[in-house]
Formats: structure tokens, C-alpha cells, sequence
């Protein structure tokens, strides 16, 4: 009994690190939203009572039950819904680093609002039954080591899916209690729970020694992303251009304001997606829309933006105003930026911005400015400092475009300066001249200018287009403006606000003579009521920060869901699950909740009975066809097709055939002798030793033989 318990112990042990770490990995990597208390729980469960069946020889029913809770929560519950939505979750960072993806079923991907949690649970409960069944029983431990590793491999595609600290910890720990001592394990499993008995604690300090010696906190990314990541991504180009050449030119999308670009090309498809990434929390002192400012970029060719180097005007910045707060930024790992609010209460800040950002030289994962209330905007700007530099300065062709389009709606270009009127009707005007979509396909090859397309020919845009739009026209109407990103959230005075790759953003800064000011042109959500002319203030970074053109509701003030995107990236998705043939509640989806898939359980269900049945069907044929060879002719080529079988076996063992069956082969073969049954026995004992040696294989390898090779 107490040997039983060792190794029901140190399986539950084992199996619960190897699960819980490794879907731990997957949701802290990926800032998935899930109660990691709720789920280590229900890890430790599956864990004890898992272990205890294997030990008790109930492993059959341990399976069983598995597979019968796995068929029940698909076909009784929204599991495939939950399912589809991980895997739409998950591959979403895929697509923002290389373009690929998100992969779902069906025509269009899950309504924003779908959980994903019971798909965790499920997960966590498979990952914890492949443990327990290779710690207690000795078996098939690579591949449950393997299966475990597969959470922690999702998030070693791209740089920004780093897990915990503790996650990884508990998944390595784990990993070396089931490997270390498998060759003792499986000759003798209790001996084998000893072993990794006396070996949990060297190994818990050695772990821990470890990640002490290399804290996560001295990854730079910026390093990582340069050396590994470029390489990685035209490496991602060329294999997708092989793979589907139907895609034209392809391209590796930028999330404006995650990375730490000299240039953005806005020739690419800068798809600023849902993605739910943990980037950074925000704390600031009063409520309002958060502008965290990342880069500003002052050089436009007509297909990028680019800094010029120019730095005098960085000191036109106010300064000297009564500090109401700090806005506290903690990002989850060192980023190449620090996110600085308006406006920073601080005297000399300005002299630590360097190419139009504030590079983290001391990779900082914890800091915060002094912000104070902005000064207002002028009506009236007389004389703007800078006539002719670069914040004015645009490509002819651009500028000759966009000063005829400045006639067409109505602005008037003074010499003197410009009014805030001029800023109003710019704002407004680029603001209603496309439709909010996400998914608004890159700007042609044969364009030269990307404000004069979307202005002239696109349908649709995003807050790059916005941006870059209004600052070309601003300039063109002589007021100095810049292309700038970085992120933007709603907060709550006091409390932490989660900022996630999602609220990546671009606006415009303007100097609105006394300052730079945040203009925000995107479109707001389709159907929004669109803002007034009147003069507002809007605050930023919990602060008040000049917006001489009011946003919409949805991107600008606190909407009532705490953590809303100032992009509506969901608003291209569909929200109604209504599927033909079932009745429609109230709200467009079936009554009750999410409508049943009859349809495409039906067709999974036929789809694998289809292919478990083609598997098994030749499986069988060939054993048949087998048996009928072994007993066609006489004794001589009964025998004969006996070893040619026996070779076959000990090709794939990877042994030497046996000597006494290759005598009585030769026999068979090169003399008159017909062999007695005695002699043809013979073959039939040695190819069961032979079946016997592939019945010790791990199941999965069982299975593998079996039906791949026919071996029995």
C-alpha cells in the first residue's frame, strides 16, 4: 500500500507541473483571460484521482471517463465555439508578427465576446492524464513530455509572448521528475517514484538557482528582435510567397506603436488586429482617454513616415505647470520605448527624447512622470515658429494635391498663421471620408502617395490612415504636424488599466500655438454620432491634453466598458451566432444562449467515422490477405512466406533475423525436403516473440504498429 501511494504521489506531483505549467505558459504568454486558481484546482484534481486509477490497475476507466467527459463537453456544450476562438486567440500573434493567419473554421471568425475558458479546461485535463498515466506506469513518456511542451512552443513564436516566471518553473520541474528517472521507471515504476522522490528538491534549487542567475527582467527585446526576429520574418516571407503565390505581394504587418521603427512603410498592411497581448498597465490620476506617446515621425515620402533628426522642436513642450498627479506606466518586460504621457511635469524631460522617442536605455519595466492640466488652445496662431522646416515640408506632387483639396472643402491657407477653424474642418473632413475596417487591404503598387489614395480611392481605413491623412493636410495648410504612435485607453482615476496590443494607436500631434497638441482624426465606430464643431478639452494620461477636434465617444471618453479599445477592432466582426434553421432570440442568436452546431458535429462525426473506418478496414484486409498467404501451398512455402514476414518484423525491431528460422528458410527453398509441422511451428513460435517485443511499446506506438504496419 505504501509503495502504491509513493507512486500515486509522485505521479500526481509530476503530472501537475508538467499540465498546469505548461497551459500556465500558454495564458500568461499570451495574456489569456482565466482564473489560474479556478484552473490549478481542477489540474490538482484530475491529478490525484488520475494517479490513483493508474495505480489501482484502473487505467482503462481513467481513459475512458476522459475521453467520455472530452465527447460530452463537445457535444453538449459551446466547446467547439470555445475551441475555435483559443485557436483564433492564439494564432492572432502569429498573424501581427509574420502576416499569417488568424486561422479559424468556417467564413468568419468568432464574435469578439466568445470565452475560451472551458477549452482551457479541457486542455489542462488531457495534459494531466498523459502525465499521470507516463509517471505512474512508466510509458510513453515522451510523448506526454512532448504534449506538455507544446503550450510553451505556441509561445516561443514571436518575442512578445513571454510566460511566467513560475509557469515555466513549474513546467521544466515537471518535465526533468518524468524524464530523469524514466529508464529506472520503466523497469520498475515504484522504484522509478523514488528516484524522482529524492530528486524533486536538488532539482526545485537547481531550477531555482537558475532563473535567479538569469532573470527574466534582463531580456531586451530590442536586441532579440534585430538579431532573430528580421531574419525570421523574410525568411516567413519567402515561404509564404512559395506557399501561396495567389497572395500577390506579400508583407509582414507593423502594429503601430509595439515596435521600435526607424521607418514605417505604409506601404505595408500595418493590420492593427484584436489582439489581446499584455503589453503594459497604466495608472493615472484622473479619468479619461490614456495617449501614451511611443514615436513621432516627421518625414513623410508619400509611402513613409521617418524622423529627420530635427530636433528643435522638441522644446515645444509646456512646461512649468502645477504637477496634479503621476501617471504610472509597468510594462510585463523591458520595451525599446518608455510611454511617456501629457504632459510631463519634469524640468529638462525633453533632453531625454532622442529621434522623436524616449529610448529605455536602463530596459526600465517600471516607471512614472509628473503629468499637469495642458495649456488651451489658441483660437488664432499668428506666425508659427518653423516656417519651412520639416514640419511643414511635404512632396510636391503631395502638397500641389492636397492644396486643391484644401480649396474643394473650404480651407483657406493664410500667410499669417491659421485659425483653429482650419484645424476643425481638416479633422472633420478626414474623419468622414472612410469607414472604420481593419481589414482595408495594403495601398496598391502602382500608388505613390498613401494620404492621396485613401483621401481619393479607399473605402475603408484605420487610425495610420486617419492619421497620416490629416497630417498631410494639416501641413498643406500651413500648420505644423507630426505622425505619431504609441497606445491610447480608457482609465479610471487610480486604478491600474490593462493596455494591451489592441489599444496600439496613431494620431496627430500639432502645435496649437502654445504646444503640441493631440489631434484625433480615426473614425469612430460605424453608426456613432459623429463630434461636434464646438471647442473641447480632452484629457489624456488622466490629464487634460488640447484636442481641438472632440473624438467620438467610443475612442475619446471613458466608454462604459473599462478596458475598450480606442480602435473598435471588433466592430468588423460579426456578433450574431445565428445559425440556419434554429430560432433567433431577441438579441440574434438562439434562445438560451449559443445556438447547438448540429451541422458541423454531424459532419465531424461522419468525417471521422469515415476515417477510423477506412484505418480499420485495411487494417483488417491486410491481416486477412496475410492469413491466407501463410496457409496457401504446401509446408516449403507456408514456411517461406513465414520468414520473409520474420525479416519484415526484424527490420522494423531492428534486430538480426534468427538463425535456426534462416536454416529451415534455406532448407524450405534449396532442397527436396518438405518441412514437418514441427519445423513450421517453429516460425509461428518465433514471429509471437516477435508480436510479444511490439506489445511492449507504449500505447501509442502499439497503435502505430498495429494499424500502419499490420503487425498482429
Amino acid at each position: 500500500m505504501r509503495e502504491r501511494l509513493l507512486t500515486a504521489g509522485m505521479g500526481a506531483v509530476t503530472a501537475f507541473c508538467l499540465a498546469f505549467g505548461g497551459t500556465a505558459c500558454l495564458i500568461t504568454g499570451m495574456s489569456l483571460e482565466m482564473s489560474l486558481g479556478i484552473l490549478a484546482l481542477w489540474c490538482a484534481v484530475w491529478a490525484l484521482v488520475g494517479a490513483g486509477l493508474v495505480v489501482w490497475r484502473l487505467t482503462p476507466l481513467l481513459l475512458a471517463g476522459a475521453t467520455a467527459a472530452g465527447a460530452a463537453a463537445w457535444f453538449y456544450s459551446d466547446l467547439p465555439i470555445q475551441a475555435e476562438m483559443l485557436l483564433y486567440t492564439v494564432t492572432d500573434f502569429y498573424h501581427m508578427a509574420y502576416g499569417v493567419g488568424p486561422f479559424y473554421v468556417g467564413g468568419q471568425p468568432p464574435a469578439a465576446n466568445t470565452p475560451y475558458d472551458l477549452a482551457l479546461y479541457l486542455l489542462c485535463a488531457a495534459l494531466t492524464v498523459a502525465g499521470v498515466v507516463a509517471a505512474c506506469r512508466g510509458k510513453a513518456a515522451s510523448w506526454a513530455a512532448t504534449l506538455c511542451l507544446l503550450p510553451l512552443g505556441a509561445c516561443l513564436v514571436v518575442t512578445d509572448t513571454v510566460p511566467a516566471t513560475w509557469a515555466l518553473f513549474l513546467l521544466l520541474l515537471g518535465f526533468l521528475l518524468l524524464i530523469l528517472p524514466q529508464s529506472v521507471r520503466r523497469g520498475n515504476p515504484v522504484q522509478g517514484s523514488r528516484l524522482a522522490a529524492m530528486l524533486a528538491l536538488p532539482l526545485a534549487l537547481a531550477l531555482g538557482i537558475l532563473f535567479l542567475a538569469v532573470p527574466q527582467e534582463g531580456y531586451q527585446r530590442q536586441d532579440l528582435n534585430a538579431q532573430v526576429l528580421s531574419p525570421l520574418k523574410q525568411l516567413a516571407k519567402q515561404l509564404i510567397k512559395e506557399l501561396r503565390p495567389d497572395l500577390g505581394t506579400v508583407t509582414i504587418p507593423v502594429s503601430p506603436g509595439l515596435e521600435d521603427q526607424e521607418e514605417l512603410d505604409l506601404s505595408l498592411p500595418m493590420l492593427a488586429g484584436n489582439r489581446s497581448g499584455l503589453i503594459l498597465t497604466v495608472t493615472a490620476p484622473q479619468s479619461g482617454p490614456v495617449y501614451l506617446r511611443g514615436a513621432s515621425y516627421d518625414v513623410y515620402s508619400g509611402a513613409s513616415w521617418r524622423y529627420s533628426g530635427d530636433e528643435q522642436w522638441e522644446s515645444l513642450w509646456p512646461a512649468g505647470g502645477e504637477s496634479i498627479g503621476e501617471v504610472t506606466v509597468q510594462s510585463y518586460r523591458a520595451e525599446p520605448l518608455l510611454y511617456f504621457p501629457y504632459y510631463v511635469a519634469q524640468a529638462g524631460w525633453t533632453r531625454d527624447l532622442t529621434q522623436g522617442k524616449m529610448p529605455n536605455t536602463d530596459n526600465l519595466t517600471y516607471y512614472s512622470f509628473p503629468v499637469f492640466q495642458g495649456p488651451e488652445a489658441s483660437a488664432q496662431v499668428h506666425n508659427p515658429p518653423g516656417q519651412g522646416s520639416t514640419l511643414l515640408s511635404l512632396p510636391e506632387e503631395t502638397r500641389q494635391w492636397a492644396e486643391a483639396l484644401l480649396e474643394e472643402i473650404g480651407v483657406e491657407r493664410r500667410s499669417s498663421g491659421y485659425t483653429l477653424e482650419t484645424v476643425r474642418k481638416i479633422a472633420s473632413y478626414v474623419r468622414n471620408s472612410a469607414r472604420y475596417d481593419l481589414n482595408t487591404p495594403a495601398m496598391p503598387e502602382e500608388e505613390t502617395d498613401f494620404a492621396r489614395w485613401f483621401l481619393t480611392e479607399s473605402d475603408t481605413g484605420y487610425c495610420v490612415h486617419y492619421a497620416t491623412a490629416a497630417t498631410v493636410l494639416l501641413r498643406a495648410a500651413g500648420v505644423p504636424a507630426r505622425f505619431v504612435t504609441g497606445f491610447m485607453a480608457p482609465v479610471q482615476a487610480g486604478q491600474e488599466t490593462v493596455v494591451r496590443g489592441r489599444d496600439a494607436h496613431a494620431w496627430v500631434e500639432y502645435y496649437n500655438g502654445s504646444c503640441w497638441a493631440v489631434l484625433e482624426c480615426t473614425a469612430a465606430i460605424e453608426g456613432a454620432p459623429l463630434p461636434t464643431e464646438s471647442e473641447t478639452q480632452a484629457t489624456g494620461s488622466g490629464t487634460a491634453q488640447t484636442t481641438d477636434q472632440p473624438s467620438d465617444p467610443s475612442e475619446s471618453s471613458a466608454p462604459s466598458e473599462p478596458f475598450a479599445s480606442t480602435e473598435p477592432s471588433d466592430s468588423s466582426r460579426p456578433q450574431s451566432t445565428q445559425v440556419p434553421g434554429v430560432p433567433a432570440g431577441p438579441d440574434g442568436n438562439a434562445p438560451g444562449g449559443t445556438p447547438f452546431p448540429w451541422a458541423a458535429i454531424l459532419s465531424w462525426v461522419l468525417g471521422i467515422g469515415l476515417t477510423v473506418g477506412a484505418v480499420w478496414g485495411q487494417w483488417k484486409l491486410r491481416l486477412l490477405l496475410r492469413a491466407r498467404r501463410f496457409a496457401a501451398g504446401n509446408a516449403n512455402r507456408q514456411a517461406l512466406c513465414r520468414w520473409r514476414h520474420h525479416v519484415y518484423l526484424c527490420r522494423l525491431l531492428r534486430q538480426k533475423p534468427d538463425k535456426s528460422l534462416r536454416i529451415l528458410a534455406q532448407k524450405a527453398k534449396y532442397s527436396n525436403h518438405t518441412l514437418s509441422p514441427e519445423e513450421l511451428a517453429k516460425f509461428d513460435l518465433i514471429l509471437g516473440e516477435n508480436v510479444a517485443v511490439f506489445q511492449k511499446k507504449p500505447p501509442v506506438s502499439q497503435i502505430f504498429y498495429r494499424l500502419i504496419f499490420a503487425i498482429w
